[in-house]
């Protein structure tokens, strides 16, 4: 998206890597050094992770498996558009009013997030 154009803001990051990603985490450092991504990799203090979802103009949760996704109850207390790979504990979370997409199809996440990011995108709500 970045590359043709469709998006301009940068992608902030926060959290500590998970297992068998050492080739997401080099891309991300790669994106890093472009001035794309800002990777807060030892996670947030509550106050300035409650400042982040405050400013975000969406929040993104990719997870190919999730136990319950307490960030995204989080995000959608501060009235953000929320873009979730299509799990069942996701669709069950937000009740099917989050942008969900397929996290094996590249197309759908661009689309998810797209419209998430529209100036009249509607923010997600959680049960």
């Amino acid at each position: 998206l970045w590359d043709s154009g469709r998006l301009e803001m940068p992608l902030v990051i926060v959290g500590r890597p998970g297992w068998k990603c050492r080739d997401v985490v080099a891309r991300i450092h790669a994106l890093e050094a472009q001035g794309r991504v800002f990777w807060h990799g030892g996670g947030l203090p509550d106050w300035q992770l409650r400042q982040l979802y405050r400013s975000a103009a969406a929040f993104i949760q990719a997870s190919l498996d999730e136990g319950f996704g307490l960030p995204v109850g989080e995000a959608a207390l501060f009235a953000r558009p929320v873009v979730l790979s299509d799990i069942p504990v996701f669709r069950e979370i937000v009740q099917g009013d989050g942008y969900f997409f397929n996290q094996r199809d590249r197309a759908s996440f661009e689309t998810a997030l797209l419209r998430a990011l529209q100036p009249d995108a509607p923010p997600t709500k959680t049960i």
